[in-house]
């Protein structure tokens, strides 16, 4: 097999970040760019229009390396296990159809349909590579799965590809954790000598890197269904590989830290929805099926609507994730019992602490809260009775104001036409555009609530349209301009000051902007 220098690895490492960040241009300027769209609205978290084509050109690039590499084309570098290497090639290319056809405008493909393809494409991996758990590793001692081999393995490839998935949810975070995973598994394969291995997530690597280049906060392109759905694939076969290869006797624990943080999302995820259909009255088999159903209540989601921006978001999962993946190399390197339970009580605790903080344990233990049989419309009792209409807001900006903890504001939310009861007060209204071609439309309701309550309005708009506050302007009505993305903390901050200052003449206010802390009246921690 060989071994292989720094100098390699840092130039192949290099190299194949430097194809990954060119790739992407080449997309970006041809006519088929359009067909990868992704627009914002409903649980999406991102607010403009940015293509999903990260992952079709980290495949490519991934393919035209591997076949290069393989057939040793200008590349003098240990070769990969054939075995391993045609599984990792036919999991590639399949994996990337289901993704290709999830990212392109012109198919959707349900979630039980790709679940079920995933599972065959799972299967055929086994059979071609003939990895599987057959002997686990934990704790010294050694186990042997037998016919229990099959399904395991199935269940995990699955369910690692899933999982790296779902936390595809803001700028750079996938791309960020699997980053951090390929490097574990190469120091792993570096420590058993397997240096085709080390070859193999150096590239990968690469890859990730030159592709976060363009995905950092705000994304020009978004990795997508391929590039996640790769990611997870890989990485999922490439766990299983290490720890049921019996020249390297690795703990069988290891495996499900290096991708720790994934797993412990997707749990979440599945454990949530599933006792909340519960407590809902469903049964049993439609209480599992919702476990399927995509919300606003990842891992993520909860540190953004906390006040976190998508990169510091991203650096906090990434200590996490660097955290498991270092206590998933201490325990490979000192497998005795004792080390192993001292570190694995260590790494519960600090998920203990984070899951706990970010209110996973209220979930589970009020499996259903007053707040989730109150009408959408009867929100928080205010202590300072300051009403708030929030017009024409999608399911995140919904999703996000209702999470954030605070009993300052009560939230009346209302579609595009709706009425109003006009007893109540309300002391500012706030208006979320879609699109800046609506948003005369959109403002035009918010002018006509803001006139009959003579309060403020407060529009949230990624770019706003001249004609939108020419009008509040000539008709005296005090505007609050707030441009996305929106940052919930901040948001309630600047209303604050804005409806409790809205008494005074009507002036207008675009420019307003004030670094007052309300956080405490707020109740944010």
């Amino acid at each position: 097999m060989g071994t292989v220098s720094l100098i390699s690895i840092i130039s192949l490492f290099g190299f194949s970040a430097l194809v990954a960040f060119v790739v992407p241009w080449l997309i970006l300027v041809s006519p088929a760019i359009r067909l990868f769209t992704d627009r914002p609205g409903g649980r999406k978290v991102h607010q403009k229009i940015t293509p999903r084509i990260g992952g079709i050109s980290i495949v490519i690039s991934f393919l035209l390396f591997s076949f290069i590499w393989h057939f040793s084309l200008f590349m003098d570098l240990p070769s990969l296990n054939i075995k391993l290497f045609n599984a990792v090639i036919f999991g590639t290319i399949g994996i990337a159809v289901i993704g290709f056809f999830d990212d392109i405008n012109l198919f959707s493909i349900a979630s039980f349909t790709k679940f079920a393809i995933e599972v065959v494409i799972a299967v055929l991996l086994i059979a071609i590579s003939g990895i599987k758990f057959d002997t686990i590793h934990l704790l010294g001692q050694t186990y042997s799965l037998g016919v229990a081999a099959w399904p395991i393995t199935v269940l995990w490839l699955v369910g690692v590809t899933n999982a790296l998935n779902l936390i595809d949810g803001i700028d750079g975070l996938a791309g960020t954790v699997s980053l951090i995973s390929f490097c574990t598994i190469g120091i792993l394969a570096q420590l058993g000598g397997d240096y085709g291995i080390v070859i193999f997530c150096t590239l990968c690597a690469g890859l990730i890197f030159g592709f976060l280049a363009h995905n950092i906060p705000p994304a020009r392109i978004f990795l997508g269904d391929t590039g996640s759905l790769f990611f997870g694939m890989t990485i999922g076969l490439l766990c299983a590989y290490l720890v049921s290869t019996t020249s390297r006797p690795y703990p069988f624990i290891i495996a499900p830290l290096i991708v720790g943080f994934p797993l412990i999302d997707v749990s979440l995820a599945i454990s949530r929805r599933f006792f909340k259909a519960i407590a809902n009255g469903e049964s049993y088999l439609h209480s599992v099926l919702k476990t399927m159903d995509a919300d606003n209540d990842h891992i993520h989601h909860r540190l953004m609507f906390r006040g976190l921006r998508h990169s510091q978001t991203t650096m906090v999962i990434a200590i996490y994730a660097v955290t498991t993946c270092a206590v998933a190399v201490v325990i490979s390197m000192d497998q005795k019992s004792l080390s192993t339970i001292l570190f694995l009580i260590y790494l519960a605790l600090i998920t203990g602490w984070l899951t706990y903080k970010l209110g996973f344990f209220d979930r589970l233990t009020n499996l259903y809260q007053a707040s989730h049989n109150r009408n959408q419309n009867s929100q928080s009792k205010s202590k300072n009775g300051i009403n708030v209409i929030v017009l024409n807001a999608d399911e995140y900006l919904r999703h996000a104001l209702q999470s954030f903890k605070q009993d300052v504001f009560s939230l009346y939310f209302m579609e595009i036409g709706e009425k109003i009861d006009d007893s109540k007060k309300v002391s500012a209204v706030l208006v979320n555009s879609l699109h800046i071609d609506n948003q005369t439309e959109e403002l035009s309701q918010g002018i006509n609530l803001a006139v009959r309550f003579q309060c403020p309005i407060v529009l949230i708009a990624d770019e706003f349209a001249v004609s939108s506050w020419e009008r509040t302007k000539k008709l005296s009505i005090k505007t609050l301009l707030i441009r996305k993305p929106i940052y919930v903390p901040k948001l309630f901050n600047d209303l604050y000051l804005f409806a409790i200052n809205s008494d005074s003449a009507p002036i207008f206010a675009g420019a307003f902007r004030s670094e007052t802390n309300i956080s405490a009246s707020l109740g944010h921690e």
